[in-house]
C-alpha cells in the first residue's frame, strides 16, 4: 500500500483518490470510482487503500467492475480482484505469461483488444471482502 489521500466525492455519484508511488520520481495515481444507475460500482485504475478507506469503498456499494487501463495501472489490481471475486476485471491484453516484454510492448498494450479476466498475478495486501 502506498500513502493515499481521503475518498473525495466529486459528484454524487463519482468519487476519486489520489496517492503517490514512492521513489526518485515520485508518480502521482488517481483512481476514480463510479456509481452505475444499478448502484453497482466500477473502480478504475484501482490503488491499494488502508482498512478505513476500504470500509469506505465497501459503503459506497458492490464493486462489478475493476478497470485497469494498461500494463502500469495493474500494480494493486490483483488485491481487488481477490477482495471482490464477483466484480468484472477489464484489462487491455498484454504480453504472454513467461515473455519478456518491455516498456514500450506494455504501452502499446494499452491500445488492445479489452478484455475481462480474472488471472490477474500477485495478489496484494486486500483480503477478500468479509
Amino acid at each position: 500500500m502506498v500513502p493515499h489521500q481521503p475518498i473525495e466525492p466529486l459528484e454524487s455519484n463519482l468519487w476519486r483518490v489520489s496517492g503517490k508511488l514512492p521513489g526518485k520520481l515520485p508518480l502521482q495515481r488517481v483512481m476514480t470510482i463510479a456509481r452505475l444507475a444499478s448502484g453497482r460500482l466500477v473502480v478504475h485504475s484501482p490503488i491499494a487503500l488502508d482498512a478505513a478507506a476500504m470500509a469506505t469503498l465497501d459503503g459506497l456499494g458492490d464493486v462489478a467492475f475493476i478497470v485497469v487501463p494498461n500494463a502500469y495501472h495493474r500494480l494493486d489490481a490483483s488485491s481487488y480482484a481477490v477482495r471482490y471475486p464477483t466484480a468484472r476485471v477489464l484489462a487491455p491484453l498484454g504480453p504472454a505469461p513467461g515473455s519478456r516484454s518491455s516498456s514500450r510492448s506494455m504501452a502499446s498494450s494499452a491500445s488492445s483488444t479489452i478484455r475481462t479476466s480474472r488471472s490477474i498475478t500477485s495478489p496484494g495486501p486486500a483480503t477478500a471482502r468479509r
